[in-house]
């Protein structure tokens, strides 16, 4: 998992993004999430959404991509785990006025 946390290293640092954009992602967690994911084939579940295009933040699924790894959303997460929510109301709840 050491050696594929530097390739992902490496990659991001080879790339176009601003200094401080690496710095803050090679300081952080996200590398070596990343990495456990992609040596132990696993989903990486993220609410960032892909933004190749973007110098100023390096984004966990334009990663997960570049190395093969499956990134979903929450949403897809739940769904895929068959999570169903069941949502009751009260119509006639009454509420008091305060003055």
């Amino acid at each position: 998992m050491v050696d594929r946390y530097g390739e992902i290293i490496r990659w991001v640092n080879s790339r176009d993004y601003r200094d401080y954009a690496k710095d803050i992602f090679n300081r952080g967690a996200d590398p070596w999430l990343i990495a456990f994911a992609s040596v132990h084939q696993l989903t990486v579940v993220t609410l960032e959404k892909s933004e190749p295009q973007s110098r100023k933040d390096v984004k966990i699924p334009d990663v997960c991509i570049g190395f093969g790894v499956t990134c979903i959303d929450t949403f897809e997460m739940l769904r895929s785990l068959g999570v169903h929510f069941h949502a009751t109301f009260e119509m006639n709840r009454v509420y008091k006025q305060t003055s």
